[in-house]
């Protein structure tokens, strides 16, 4: 495949392009002709509500800091950048140009010695690649225009920090000094800039594919573009190895059910097998064995058990870590024994900015008895969530022990695919096996899924100002929708008992 870009997409290459080019080229290139045509394409929300506020801490631990204003163009933003510095100015949002490079880092500062220290804020805590990366690009561009850069360093904040009482900024962010760390990326910074110029002065073999292509057709950003015979087949959402995908895909194979089975006997894993038979048959694959001994361990009362989270960037309550995951809302269906239709519902959710842990804690532990089995989608979440809790609200960690072995994971047997249907798409997703075993589904609420309800739910403790207090419909939904989550897994349970019965 070869796509044309057009050299005026191309005529500074930054940190963006750089880091895009280094994942794929393909990905490179289509994100350029994309934000050409104004589009955007459909991908989970990945940004953070907190990122600017922390870089906004940040910034602070730097007084007498000159933030630069954003301008149209870039030179006179690079001339104002240049001033500051001639003014021995420390600068936030510097923009330093180097022939067809641009680099913005996000602190300049500099010492009394004039030399300068380049800085990047780092608000995620899994991009130690792209941080070496983008301090070799900054360091290439400042040394081109001579100027004295002696220090590179990474202001991150500390995942182990944990707020009491009152914020500590100084112990909220950890400083790490990278010089003399990025030996190993500067080479590929240096070959990345010139693959990048190759493409946009056209010096480069049109028929070869690239210097670096995603190997794995699964994680692919276009798949549509990059890989259009699987526009109308299935076999991207084959389970486990995309190794064999990539095979498959190379020798004409792009339905699941088109795979002869004899022929990659040994390439194939178990699972993928199974896969692969129910959808040839279109039925669902069942080991009523496998799925009786798991039953057989869920004792009366069954607790479905499910939790809502935030887990903010900067701590929102006392004694949790940054990152934390704290419980805002609960539900528990309790089918209390096999005799009985239907399960008993209850639910809380915090509608204050107070500590929800307290009640939540308060109201499990009347209603969640030694006996019994909780049964969680994948229940070390859950689990995890009160451990970390009661080591808070302490007066409720010897209830705690009392049930601490009562959980099971539901997602037991489609882990293992003891169940598989065809229709779950390879997914073993309480969202996807749900319609898939019983015909139930998440499809009419507002809030589908929990990423969203996370997001949701720090959004609304965040716009509580003075008297002020939020739309409470919100708060309607993420219940709903957490009551879903528990009703799911006691409708799969149920469906399960059918199954072997």
């Amino acid at each position: 495949m070869n796509i044309t870009i057009p050299p005026n997409l191309l005529k500074y290459i930054t940190k963006s392009k750089l880091l895009n080019f280094n994942k794929c080229e393909n990905f490179f290139k289509l994100n350029l002709l994309q934000n050409q045509e104004g589009s955007k394409r459909k991908s989970p929300i990945l940004y953070n509500l907190e990122n600017e506020k922390v870089k906004e801490l940040a910034r602070s631990l730097y007084g007498n800091l000159q933030i630069l204003p954003k301008f149209n163009d870039v030179q006179e933003a690079f001339q104002q950048t240049l001033l500051k510095l001639e003014a021995k100015q420390s600068i936030s949002h510097a923009v330093l140009i180097s022939k067809d490079l641009i680099a913005s880092p996000d602190l300049l500062i500099v010492h009394d010695d004039d030399s300068l220290e380049i800085i990047e804020i780092v608000t995620s805590i899994n991009a130690k690649k792209d941080i070496e990366i983008i301090l070799s690009f900054y360091l290439l561009v400042a040394l081109e225009l001579n100027l004295p850069v002696k220090k590179l360093t990474v202001i991150k904040i500390n995942s182990n920090y944990i707020l009491d009482n009152e914020f500590d900024i100084n112990s909220f962010f950890k400083i790490v000094d990278y010089t003399g760390k990025i030996e190993n990326s500067s080479n590929l910074v240096r070959n990345t800039i010139e693959s990048i110029r190759k493409i946009r002065d056209c010096r480069y073999d049109s028929d070869s594919f690239s210097h670096k292509i995603c190997s794995n057709l699964k994680s692919c950003s276009f798949q549509a573009t990059c890989f259009p015979n699987l526009q109308d087949g299935d076999l991207i959402t084959l389970r486990e190895s995309s190794n064999i995908i990539n095979q498959l895909y190379e020798a004409n194979i792009f339905n699941i059910s088109d795979i002869p089975i004899e022929e990659y006997t040994e390439d194939l894993t178990k699972k993928q097998i199974i896969q692969i038979i129910s959808n040839k048959n279109q039925l669902a694959q069942v080991d009523k064995s496998n799925i009786l001994s798991f039953l057989t361990r869920i004792k009366f009362p069954v607790y479905y058990l499910d939790f809502e989270t935030i887990n903010p960037q900067i701590p929102f309550y006392n004694k949790t870590k940054a990152f934390q995951h704290v419980p805002f809302l609960y539900s528990l269906h309790i089918w209390r024994d096999p005799f009985t239709n239907e399960p008993e519902h209850f639910d809380y959710i915090q509608d204050n900015t107070n500590d929800p842990r307290h009640k939540i804690l308060e109201n499990l532990s009347q209603l969640i008895q030694p006996q019994g089995t909780i049964l969680c989608f994948n229940d070390f979440f859950e689990k995890r969530c009160i451990q970390e809790s009661v080591h808070f609200v302490q007066e409720y960690q010897a209830w705690f022990e009392t049930i601490r072995g009562n959980f099971l994971d539901a997602a037991i047997p489609f882990k293992s695919l003891d169940y598989y249907s065809y229709k779950q798409n390879g997914s073993a997703s309480l969202k996807d096996i749900l319609p898939a075993l019983t015909g139930a589904s998440h499809s009419h609420l507002d809030i589908q899924n929990g990423h969203s309800a996370n997001l949701i739910y720090l959004k609304w403790i965040q716009s509580f100002s003075g008297n002020t207090i939020p739309d409470g419909k919100v708060l309607e939904q993420l219940r709903e929708y957490c009551k879903m989550d528990t009703l799911a897994l006691y409708l799969i349970h149920r469906k399960l008992l059918e199954i072997v019965n």
